[in-house]
This record gives structure tokens, C-alpha cells and sequence, in this order.
């Protein structure tokens, strides 16, 4: 689900966010939530 709304996302936020700001931001919080998402797998 995650990884979905981020692909989905993508080519909006470079579009309105050309500087990529809002686009480092999220990048992280997706990868926080991959990061999450392989923790619980591990555990």
C-alpha cells in the first residue's frame, strides 16, 4: 500500500515540487516504512 501511493506520487510531487523538498521528505518517510515494514518481518 505504501509503496503504491509513493509510485502514484512521484510524478505529482516532481511536478509541483520541481526543487524536490517535499519529495526528500517523503522518500524518507517511505523508506522509514520499508524499514518498519522489514523489522516486523525479521521479528
Amino acid at each position: 500500500m505504501v509503496r503504491t501511493y509513493g509510485v502514484h506520487t512521484v510524478p505529482t510531487i516532481l511536478f509541483i515540487d520541481p526543487s524536490g523538498h517535499v519529495m526528500k521528505t517523503v522518500h524518507g518517510a517511505l523508506a522509514q516504512q520499508d524499514i518498519l515494514d522489514g523489522l516486523k518481518l525479521i521479528l
